[in-house]
């Protein structure tokens, strides 16, 4: 999926990055409208932050593409939860770490 979504970038002009807690909270609600391009840029502009947070604390690529991966989907899937109580991005941190914990706590031994 994170493979697919860096290979549409080169096509689209998604290079500029959302910056301000407005401009997420404006691509989150035309995401959870069904604005597909709106979902895209949201996770092409936190692929990278899920991807290396995962990488620090697991150790290992593959480890880090699953998990980076795994997050990001969770993200997807509860974006209409985001209740705007914090910063976009504090949300996510906060998932991708508590799944990390739980991922790092149940995998083998060379992610611990």
């Amino acid at each position: 999926m994170v493979e697919n979504l860096r290979s549409n970038c080169s096509r689209r002009d998604y290079h500029m990055e959302i910056k301000s807690n407005e401009e997420w909270t404006n691509w989150i609600e035309k995401a959870v409208a069904g604005d597909k391009e709106a979902l895209e840029r949201i996770v092409l502009n936190l692929q990278d932050m899920v991807f290396n947070l995962s990488l620090r604390m697991l150790g290992t690529f593959p480890d880090a593409e699953d998990a980076a991966q795994d997050i990001l989907l969770k993200v997807i899937t509860h974006l209409a939860t985001f209740r705007g109580e914090s910063a976009f991005t504090t949300w996510v941190f906060r998932i991708a770490t508590n799944h990390l914990i739980h991922y790092k706590s149940t995998c083998s031994p060379r992610c611990r």
